[in-house]
């Protein structure tokens, strides 16, 4: 992650070597990261691509985007204006009680672990805010489905795996019940 950081943090660890300190390290603390990006991941597209429950929306994401999102959703990694993130160190694990992302077109809400070997396994939701939601509501109807009620395309995923290896994947159980709902309730 990239970006202009701030924080604290509160801890201690002891031992001869880097392994050592890494097991014994307890520890508690916040951050805030600023104008930052997450490298390597387009976190928006990744998590749109696989909604495949809903009809049509790959080819909404390859064709007619309007200019002013296609830096979000064509781009190889996922800009944000602040991240912010509370968290504990405890058994070699960064344990996420907030961490929360936000930019001019979506909000992330996440909390999990990131262990400090390299694995990662966090559970979020992903909110696209009122313009891009939209425009994609407009484009494939069955999205309204995923709004909440300021108009907001919600989508909870889980993002796991090696922290340089893994994807989101979307809660796909969730989104089906949401568009069962939404087809029972025409």
């Amino acid at each position: 992650i990239t970006g202009s950081v701030s924080g604290n943090l509160e801890g201690a660890g002891v031992g001869r070597d880097g392994i050592e300190i890494r097991k014994s390290l307890q520890g508690k603390g916040g951050l805030a990261i600023r104008d930052g990006v997450f490298p390597n991941v387009n976190l928006i597209h990744s998590v749109l691509r696989r909604v495949t429950l809903v009809p049509a929306l790959g080819e909404v994401l390859i064709a007619g985007i309007p200019p002013h999102f296609q830096p979000l959703l064509n781009r190889s990694d996922t800009p944000f204006e602040l991240l912010q993130a509370e968290f504990v160190i405890q058994d070699e694990r960064v344990s996420f009680q907030r961490f929360f992302v936000k930019d001019r077109h979506y909000q992330l809400e996440a909390e999990g672990t990131l262990g400090l070997q390299g694995d990662i396994h966090l559970r979020a939701q992903l909110v696209l805010m009122e313009e891009l939601s939209q425009f994609l509501v407009g484009r494939v109807r069955e999205l309204s489905a995923l709004t909440n009620v300021q108009g907001r395309i919600v989508i909870p995923f889980v993002y796991r795996g090696n922290w340089l290896a893994a994807r989101p994947r979307p809660d796909l159980n969730y989104l089906a019940e949401q568009l069962l709902r939404d087809q029972g309730a025409r």
